[in-house]
């Protein structure tokens, strides 16, 4: 039965680039009601589809499909301690890479990739920040959507965030003098305010 569960599952994901919304819709409709009898097989199966193959062998499309049905599967069908300690840390892997391969800061691709991130962060924070904060190099800006998913974590979540804030703050004010253009510095406002709301609802 598993066997033909997976591959239901391969076919769902091969046509999530299909070209008609509504079409896509009602795949991601469909992995959600998959997800609600195996929720952590429907998760490694997406998880593993976007991590064995390479960004630009695969429409964006598809991957947006895919990355936004993970995000709706973990609001869904996920609470704290649902995940294995394994899947947890593939998943925080792919949001990862999925969210900082992109350079096109509008792309939908991206933003949802960055809400799979903020999603994982408010249910693992410790993994979630971690995967975040630990990059981040004193002698680079941090990508755009790293800034993007800590602000929106903070945001979402702001008491689970605010154990992360001296850390966080400890990376991020030593490279503040890096950001030269206004859409880097606009970038670090919004965070660096965010992260004080956090702190007002102490």
């Amino acid at each position: 039965m598993r066997d033909v569960s997976v591959r239901c599952i391969d076919a769902l994901l091969s046509s999530c680039a299909d070209g008609s919304e509504e079409v896509r819709d009602q795949i991601i409709t469909s992995l959600k009601s998959m997800a609600a009898k195996d929720v952590t097989g429907i998760l490694l199966q997406c998880e593993q589809w976007l991590t064995t193959r390479k960004h630009g062998s695969t429409q964006e499309l598809q991957r947006f499909v895919i990355v936004k049905s993970t995000v709706e599967i973990l609001n869904n069908h996920v609470t704290t301690g649902t995940l294995s300690d394994q899947l947890r840390d593939a998943l925080v892997a792919c949001a990862f890479s999925e969210m900082t391969s992109i350079t096109n800061l509008n792309s939908e691709w991206a933003k949802e990739s960055c809400k799979l991130m903020v999603e994982l962060c408010d249910l693992h924070p410790k993994q979630g920040c971690g995967a975040l904060i630990d990059p981040i190099q004193s002698t680079s800006l941090p990508h755009f959507f790293v800034m993007q998913a800590l602000t929106g974590f903070a945001t979402a979540s702001p008491l689970r965030f605010l154990p992360f804030l001296r850390e966080t703050m400890a990376k991020i004010l030593p490279i503040l003098g890096l950001a030269k253009q206004d859409n880097h510095r606009m970038v670090f406002a919004n965070a660096v305010g965010t992260f004080s709301d956090a702190v007002l609802q102490i």
